[in-house]
C-alpha cells in the first residue's frame, strides 16, 4: 500500500502523528503552557492565578486530566470540597487506572461540609463513597492506599465532626 501523495514528505508525515500523539498524551501546546503557568502561580502561592490557568488548561483540553488534579487541591486549600472532588472524579473518569485519583477522592470526600447530590432522595452516604474510593485505589495499586482501615476511620471521624453520619 502507498500512503505517499505528491507533496507529502515522510518527515511532514511523521511531524503531523507526533503532535497528534503530543496532544493526545497532554503534552505540549497551549494547555500543557496554561498548565504550567497554574504550576509557576501555585509554587508562589497565587492560588487565584493558579485556578485561572488551570481553568485555560481545561477548556483548551477537556481531557487533560493533570489541570483537574492540580486545581483540585487548590479548591482543597480554599475549602471548596465539593469542588475539589467533582474535579477529582473527573480524574478519575479520565484516568480509571489512576490510583491517587480515588484516595484523594476519598479523602476529600471526609472534608466535604455538605452532602452531594446522588440519584436517590436520600442524601448519599460519604463514608461508603469514601470507602469505595479506598478500596478502588488498593486495587489498582496496593502501595498507594495500604492503610485502607485508617483512610476510611479518618472520613468517619472527619464527617462526624461535621455533623453527618458517617
Amino acid at each position: 500500500m502507498d500512503i505517499s501523495r505528491p507533496g507529502l514528505s515522510i518527515q511532514t508525515i511523521t511531524a503531523a502523528c507526533l503532535s497528534v500523539a503530543l496532544t493526545l498524551a497532554g503534552c505540549g501546546g497551549p494547555a500543557r503552557n496554561a498548565y504550567k503557568r497554574g504550576e509557576a502561580c501555585r509554587e508562589r502561592g497565587d492560588d487565584a492565578g493558579a485556578l485561572h490557568a488551570y481553568e485555560e488548561a481545561i477548556r483548551l483540553d477537556p481531557a487533560y486530566a493533570k489541570a483537574y488534579w492540580s486545581r483540585a487541591f487548590v479548591y482543597q486549600d480554599k475549602g471548596e470540597f465539593d469542588k475539589a472532588v467533582a474535579d477529582l472524579t473527573e480524574v478519575v473518569r479520565l484516568r480509571p487506572d489512576f490510583a491517587p485519583g480515588y484516595r484523594a477522592r476519598g479523602l476529600a470526600y471526609g472534608e466535604t461540609r455538605t452532602r452531594l447530590p446522588s440519584r436517590s432522595d436520600q442524601g448519599p452516604d460519604i463514608r461508603s463513597k469514601a470507602e469505595a474510593d479506598f478500596q478502588k485505589a488498593h486495587q489498582l495499586d496496593p502501595t498507594c492506599c495500604y492503610r485502607n482501615q485508617e483512610n476510611t476511620a479518618w472520613v468517619a471521624d472527619h464527617a462526624a465532626t461535621k455533623g453527618q453520619e458517617p
